[in-house]
């Protein structure tokens, strides 16, 4: 099968996400709140029934991926390659000291999605690019490697999801949020290497009664 379907979430809430302090690759955990929302993706994972998760190695993912698997109990698959983009001299800062220390434009470049802004890093940190690549080249490798699997979970966090989405041939032309536990469908063709967006699963509609095949 040349189609493989991806179910991609963002962690669930944690304190820093709370005061907007960025988090980068500080392992931040999981507050309450964080835990409470990984429980709506446990209902929403056992209907859609993927064959693995994969997770980020900090602890607010790779909780929010347990938490999610309790019903389905897939076998998670830890690594540092799903990590939030590594953000130098940024993380750690909260927006308005952010703001002040490097200006509105870099803030501006680090949300755009422009391909002249793609390259764009804060100081000792990745680029979107380089963190689009290291997700890209391990799920991509994990996939080849795991061939017979068609659905497969994703636990991961804003930025990231940020990526793959500017990343896909029919990417929104509006720009849509990410909030905490949001979930994504996206597809891969493995031949073509050419990632589609398929919607954003919206958690409020009407109740999902019958399973996924």
């Amino acid at each position: 099968m040349d189609l493989k379907e991806f179910l991609v979430f963002r962690h669930g809430e944690t304190d820093w996400n709370l005061i907007k302090r960025l988090q980068g690759h500080s392992n931040i955990p999981l507050n309450e709140k964080g835990r409470e929302q990984a429980l709506v993706l446990q209902k929403l994972l056992s209907f859609y029934r993927p064959q693995v998760i994969l997770t980020s190695d900090l602890s607010r993912a790779f909780e929010t991926a347990e938490i999610a698997n309790q019903d389905l109990q897939c076998s998670l698959h830890s690594t540092s390659a799903l990590r939030e983009c590594h953000m130098g001299q940024s993380e750690g800062m909260f927006r308005d000291t952010l703001l002040e220390k490097f200006g509105q434009q870099s803030w501006d470049r680090w949300l755009s999605a422009k391909d002249e802004d793609q390259d764009f890093a804060f100081p000792g940190g990745e680029s979107k690019t380089e963190h689009l690549r290291r997700m890209l080249e391990y799920v991509e490798r994990f996939v080849q490697e795991n061939i017979q699997l068609h659905r497969i979970a994703i636990s991961t966090h804003g930025g990231s999801l940020y990526r793959l989405i500017q990343n896909c041939r029919n990417a929104p032309k509006s720009s849509l949020t990410v909030p905490n536990c949001a979930l994504f469908r996206f597809q891969l063709d493995i031949q073509s290497r050419e990632w589609t967006f398929l919607e954003q699963v919206q958690v409020n509609e009407p109740a999902l009664t019958q399973p996924v095949s």
